[in-house]
């Protein structure tokens, strides 16, 4: 009875657009008369429809923080949290909170760049560095709220997207790591 479930919730997705395409095609078959017509036209909006919803899970750094992260946005901090992926452990072997406005901003910079492509399904459990980002706007005449965004990522993934670009997105972190600025 647990697989039956099971099969159901995977696939329901799958079930739902089978159901709206033929729910789709009977409504078209009243004011399309002819069979190949609409056909053609039901393959059309289906292709339409698969290229839309694939186009979909491609994004970028500055998009999937658009609501949080704007023009008017003050970064008061970057704290940087380095896991060891070999272990299974969650400790932290080392952490900096960052506040210098340069390195923010290089940090900022080298995320700006970063292409993704969303993951139907989490890529791993552990990554490399956890970013937590402090962000105040103004929501209001002498009003302001700060949030902090918690980014994973690594070399290949940032949260459940893959990272796509050709883009050095670890550089200023790997800098302060293994550098002067280091931990």
């Amino acid at each position: 009875m647990g697989s039956v479930i099971d099969f159901t919730l995977q696939y329901f997705n799958v079930f739902l657009i089978a159901v709206l395409i033929v729910l789709v095609t009977l409504v078209m078959s009243i004011f399309i008369k002819r069979k190949l017509t609409l056909i053609l036209v039901m393959t059309l909006l289906v292709l339409g429809g698969f290229i839309t919803v694939n186009l979909l899970t491609y994004t970028t750094f500055p998009e999937l923080y658009e609501e949080t992260l704007t023009e008017d946005s003050v970064i008061d901090s970057i704290k940087i949290r380095v896991h060891d992926p070999s272990s299974d452990e969650l400790y932290k072997h080392a952490s900096k909170a960052i506040e210098d406005p340069d390195i923010i901003e290089r940090l900022m910079n080298d995320f700006s760049k970063i292409e993704l492509k969303k993951e139907d399904h989490s890529p791993q459990d552990y990554y490399q560095y956890h970013v937590e980002i402090a962000v105040t706007n103004q929501v209001g005449t002498d009003h302001y709220l700060t949030k902090v965004l918690h980014v994973k990522l690594d070399e290949h993934f940032l949260d459940d997207y893959k990272i796509i670009s050709n883009t050095n997105h670890l550089k200023t972190i790997q800098t302060l790591v293994g550098g002067k600025e280091g931990f």
